[in-house]
């Protein structure tokens, strides 16, 4: 008696699909946690208007406004602070940016 074998289902799209899925959430701290952030997301330097952060994967202005200023829609703050995202908003992982207080 032969065997006979199924061919195998093609998933790869799919499995891209979901890698791509995964690699592109954001996280999220909840607002109430904004208070303690600090805690959680390192601060390197503390200025008398501003601090200094490195850009972590995930990162974009909105988050990053959203936890330190509660308001995703603050941005701009971020953004009029760094002479460099007032030419281009696109962040780079390791990168430094002030977050004015």
């Amino acid at each position: 008696m032969e065997a006979r074998y199924k061919k195998p289902k093609d998933i790869s799209n799919e499995l891209n699909s979901m890698v791509e899925a995964f690699y592109n959430q954001k996280a999220s701290i909840p607002i109430e946690l904004s208070g303690i952030v600090d805690k959680f997301y390192e601060e390197e330097k503390r200025g008398a208007k501003s601090r200094v952060i490195t850009v972590k994967e995930g990162d974009t202005l909105a988050l990053i406004a959203q936890r330190f200023y509660g308001d995703a829609m603050e941005y701009q703050k971020i953004i009029d602070a760094n002479r460099q995202l007032q030419k281009s908003t696109t962040l780079y992982i390791g990168e430094k940016i002030k977050v004015p207080y």
